[in-house]
């Protein structure tokens, strides 16, 4: 992050790198009509933490500025065969999530928070929820053509109260909804390519979406100051999401996995200064994989995603200055 209208220096990176992002599954065939499985998923989130506070324009703020968010998801499902390719399924949705806050006391001591005492440096807060998932799955042509679509609605999460001076809506922060369509298809026995499409509903999301502050001066409107009803939040737009894949049986014991994907960021260039805690830049993603069957009823899969650095300059009317945000990611699984 580049902030020189308030710290004065150049740049801060933050020094939380490593996350680990667990999940798990399981499936049962009930019948041959029916199964019922459940999955427990790293659903989203991120972690900053900048050893040097450049929210310095009020106050005097903790030297440490971050934010933690982990969130995942637990369905627990079950899927219906209307006809031999043909496959119904429907989830309920059980979210939890972790946050915390600090470094950003500033904002109370400058007026911007409707409750000051809950804004920042509470330690962590938890939350739950709740919401479903609908799906659709058929196969054409003896197997060679696959379409699916698939539509899972907001995640209505309980308040996160220690933060309620700071995420708008007095803490709420609920999970958007997603809508999505896929296709496979086998031109040759060993080969399956992918295209997957998906919409992501940020705007409901008024802790996620609500536009940031425009100036220092004059205050805004109460219900317009963090935590309140239509408090400052990060600006982010609604998504679309594109993703290609390709798998190659290589033999008997050995699949290649390869793809692309690729989102526009969803921070506007004038909503950058508070997007320092949430530096959701990057476009373009790239993975790689494999899997070894061991045996009949074993395998074990590898894969990597590289996500290359992507940078955002715009600027910011409220610190009155040009802000540069930049992330990259990699992941190994």
């Amino acid at each position: 992050a580049w902030v020189p209208g308030f710290s004065g220096r150049d740049n801060v990176q933050s020094g939380s790198n490593l996350f680990a992002m667990p999940n798990m599954g399981g499936v049962y065939k009930f019948n041959r009509k029916m199964s019922i499985g459940f999955a427990g998923v790293a659903f989203g989130g991120g972690n900053t933490r900048y050893n040097e506070n450049f929210f310095e324009f009020a106050g005097d703020p903790p030297p440490t500025l971050g934010a933690n968010l982990a969130q995942a998801v637990m369905s627990p499902s079950v899927c219906y065969n209307l006809a031999k390719h043909h496959t119904l399924g429907a989830s309920v949705l059980l979210g939890i999530q972790q946050f915390r806050a600090y470094g950003m006391t500033a904002f109370g001591d400058a007026g911007f928070s409707s409750d000051p005492d809950n804004l920042s440096n509470n330690g962590n807060d938890y939350s739950v929820g709740a919401g479903f998932r609908v799906g659709w799955l058929s196969k054409f042509f003896k197997g060679r053509l696959s379409l699916g679509a698939t539509a899972s609605s907001r995640v209505r999460m309980t308040k996160l109260d220690k933060y309620k001076g700071l995420l708008a809506q007095n803490g709420r922060l609920d999970l958007p909804a997603i809508y999505g369509a896929g296709i496979a298809v086998k031109p040759v026995k060993k080969l399956t390519l992918t295209g997957d499409i998906q919409y992501i509903n940020y705007s409901d999301i008024k802790a996620i979406s609500n536009r940031g502050p425009k100036q220092f001066l004059p205050l805004p409107p109460d219900n317009k100051l963090l935590g309140a009803s239509q408090g400052f939040g990060f600006g982010w737009q609604d998504m679309w999401v594109y993703k290609i894949g390709a798998k190659y049986e290589l033999n008997d014991k050995w699949i290649a996995r390869a793809g692309y994907n690729y989102a526009d960021t969803p921070i506007s260039d004038i909503e950058l200064l508070s997007n320092t805690i949430a530096p959701a830049t990057v476009k373009h993603h790239a993975t790689l994989g494999f899997t070894y069957n061991a045996s009949k009823n074993s395998e074990w899969s590898f894969a990597g995603m590289w996500a290359f650095k992507e940078q955002q300059v715009g600027f910011d009317s409220f610190s009155n200055d040009n802000i540069r945000i930049s992330m990259y990611q990699y992941a190994l699984e």
